[in-house]
């Protein structure tokens, strides 16, 4: 297993603070480092996995200046268009609903004048877990699976998933 911690201390002035830190537990992870030319695109690969094997993504780019053009990103054929004009992080199962499919490449447009690096980390699971019923041992398990046995082998039919 690989660890990844990661800590995040927002603080409003005179208002509330918020502090957060974690441990994850990832199986593997990727870290891709891209130049992205002056007024160019370049497309990355950046995982072969299914949405719900991602536990960590996060994006960024280099020190831009405030006057920097347009700097952005898609996600796989999709066409909307998503500015990186700060860190984009992504953590959590029920954060990913904001991705329609898991991102297998992603498609970078420089439309400033001068190139910038983009930084990629993917963590992820690595090998899918089994169906929670493949796991039951349960002896109610053991009965559900003898039960549907008994049912098919008594009507000669198989059954699907």
């Amino acid at each position: 297993m690989n660890e990844i911690s990661w800590t995040l201390n927002l603080l409003v002035n005179q208002g509330p603070k918020f502090p957060f830190s974690e441990t994850l537990q990832v199986q593997a992870y990727d870290k891709v480092e891209v130049d992205v030319p002056a007024g160019g695109e370049a497309k990355v690969n950046v995982q072969s996995g299914e949405l719900n094997n991602i536990e960590l993504l996060l994006i960024t780019c280099g020190d831009r200046p405030a006057d920097a053009k347009r700097l952005y990103y898609t996600v796989n054929d999709d066409k909307a268009q998503v500015d990186l004009s700060k860190l984009h992080l992504v953590m959590g199962k029920g954060a990913y609903g904001l991705l329609k499919n898991a991102p297998k490449y992603l498609t970078f447009k420089n439309e400033d004048a001068n190139p910038v690096t983009v930084t990629i980390l993917v963590a992820r699971k690595a090998v899918d877990e089994p169906p929670a019923a493949a796991l039951d041992t349960t002896s109610k398990g053991k009965k559900d699976a003898e039960t549907k046995d008994t049912a098919s082998a008594k009507t000669g039919a198989e059954e699907t998933p």
